[in-house]
C-alpha cells in the first residue's frame, strides 16, 4: 500500500532543497561573488507606488527580454520611468538587484515545485520536484 505525502511533508522536502540553494548563495556571497558596491546608509523616501517588489519584478522582466547579462540599472529604470539615481532608495546597487532577482527566481522555483509534489504519492513525490525544476529552468532559459 502506498501513501500519498501530504502538502506538509512535501514542503518540508522543497523546503530542504530551497534552504540548500538559498545556503549556496549566500556561500557564493561570502567568496566575493555578489558583494554590492554602493552603499546607503540614510534611507530616502521611495516613489510613491514604486516598491522594491515592483523594482525587482521589472528587473525579471528585462532579464526575460534582453538576457541576464544585459540587465543595467539605467535600462531598469527607463522601463520604470524614472531616473537611474531613484532606485537606490529601493536597492543598493546593481549586486543587491542581482540578489532579489535570485531570491524571487528560488520563491517562484519552491511554488512550482510544491505544486507538483502536491497530493502524489510517496514514490512519486522526488520525480515530480525534479521535473518540476526542469520545466522551471527550461521555461526560464
Amino acid at each position: 500500500m502506498r501513501m500519498r505525502m501530504t502538502r506538509q511533508e512535501t514542503g518540508s522536502i522543497c523546503q530542504g532543497i530551497i534552504e540548500l540553494l538559498v545556503f549556496y548563495i549566500d556561500f557564493l556571497t561570502i567568496l566575493g561573488y555578489n558583494i554590492p558596491n554602493i552603499v546607503r546608509k540614510e534611507k530616502t523616501m521611495p516613489r510613491q507606488g514604486l516598491t522594491k517588489e515592483a523594482v525587482v519584478k521589472a528587473a525579471a522582466l528585462l532579464v526575460e527580454e534582453y538576457g541576464y547579462e544585459n540587465l543595467t540599472l539605467h535600462k531598469l529604470a527607463a522601463k520604470l520611468d524614472i531616473k537611474p539615481a531613484s532606485l537606490y532608495t529601493h536597492i543598493k546597487g546593481i549586486e543587491e538587484l542581482y540578489s532579489s532577482l535570485s531570491h524571487l527566481a528560488l520563491s517562484q522555483l519552491r511554488d512550482e515545485m510544491l505544486d507538483a509534489a502536491a497530493q502524489k504519492k510517496q514514490g512519486e513525490v522526488l520525480r515530480a520536484i525534479a521535473f518540476s525544476y526542469y520545466s522551471y529552468a527550461k521555461k526560464k532559459s
